[in-house]
């Protein structure tokens, strides 16, 4: 697996090393951790380096709709809110569009540029108790974010002594999935309740599906636990199966990529659609001679603009601008993305006809 898993210009791919990964579970609390990652120095610069897809260009949207909605039921309008990861804005200026006024944040990737074109207060860097110094928040936000920590826990307390009497975190991760390096840890629904347990933290919800976990976080509930959604399936076994399967049907998907690909007449041509981390991963899992065998005829390519041109890491393919997909009559249209509905609806805008279209991380 490459050690950086985004998109890049063709000179940066020199600085990506190809590195194993691998997962480990501790049997006593159920946390997942990346027992083989990449280096600190090596997440940093990627960090610095990444260009993370943009909600609005990537029909990454409707994500966000849930932790927003969630926020909005949660706190009054006036409340003090701060969100790390920002990004490009886009959660905070969705708040802001509901009528919340106090809003920053911290963001160490290129795209805090578009956030404070927006006229949000999103700070260049990591985050750090030093970024938040003696201010007191009702609201700190995590959105993918807090599996990407070195140290999770300690951000965690920072927080707690950073929140108003009333104050509420919310966080949102994979619901032990998205095995990848710049994922630290893998948290599941068991972890988090004895997490609250243990801190003596409310758990004013608990939401989740197969790829999704969120919840809310109110130390003034002291291990209450609002949500009750639990299943008596939820339990160490359910994630031991969740993982076992996960693992299984990588394997399975790989075995039929590989034979799709590997056993069609030269003439054929597929679209790949998706250039994110999902997608890196499973191009860099299928063995280089296939790439020599399809040459040109393997298209990448992905919703956003600003990807033309740049290049999956590790297996060096060039990413195609989506308007050159227009018309193409192609054997299969691979998403390799979780956005299956939205780019079923672009591919149709575009006249593309797939004989078959594969969806390969839904």
């Amino acid at each position: 697996m490459p050690s950086a898993t985004f998109a890049c210009r063709k000179e940066v791919l020199q600085q990506i090393r190809t590195s194993p990964f691998e997962l480990s579970i501790c049997e006593d609390c159920l946390l997942g951790f990346a027992s083989k990652h990449a280096s600190a120095e090596e997440l940093e610069w990627m960090y610095s380096q990444y260009k993370y897809p943009l909600p609005p260009i990537s029909m990454g949207t409707s994500q966000y709709k849930a932790m927003v909605e969630l926020i909005s039921n949660s706190l009054e309008i006036s409340a003090k809110i701060f969100e790390i990861g920002s990004l490009d804005g886009y959660l905070l200026g969705q708040l802001r569009e509901k009528g919340f006024q106090n809003l920053s944040g911290v963001e160490p990737s290129p795209n805090v540029e578009e956030a404070r074109k927006k006229g949000l207060a999103v700070q260049k860097g990591n985050f750090t108790k030093e970024i938040l110094a003696d201010q007191k928040y009702d609201a700190f936000v995590l959105m993918h974010v807090w599996e990407h920590l070195s140290d999770p826990f300690d951000c965690l307390k920072i927080l707690l002594q950073h929140l108003t009497p009333e104050g509420k975190i919310f966080i949102e991760v994979p619901n032990f999935t998205g095995f990848q390096h710049e994922h630290l840890f893998y948290f599941n629904r068991p972890f988090i309740r004895r997490l609250c347990d243990e801190w003596n933290l409310g758990l004013e919800i608990l939401e989740s599906n197969e790829t999704i976990l969120r919840f809310a976080l109110n130390p003034n509930l002291g291990k209450k636990e609002v949500d009750t959604s639990a299943s008596p399936s939820d339990d160490r076994e359910k994630v031991i199966r969740k993982v076992t399967e996960e693992t299984r049907r990588r394997a399975d998907l790989l075995t039929l990529l590989i034979h799709q690909l590997s056993t069609a007449d030269d003439h054929t041509k597929f679209i790949w659609w998706g250039s994110g981390m999902g997608s890196v991963i499973i191009l860099n899992q299928l063995p280089p001679s296939l790439f020599n065998q399809l040459g040109p005829r393997l298209l990448v390519t992905d919703g956003d603009p600003s990807r033309a041109g740049l290049f999956i890491p590790g297996v060096s393919l060039p990413i195609q601008p989506l308007e050159t997909m227009r018309g193409l009559q192609v054997e299969n249209l691979f998403i390799a993305s979780t956005y299956v509905k939205e780019i079923r609806k672009q591919a149709s805008e575009l006249k593309i006809e797939a004989k078959t279209v594969t969806p390969l991380l839904s």
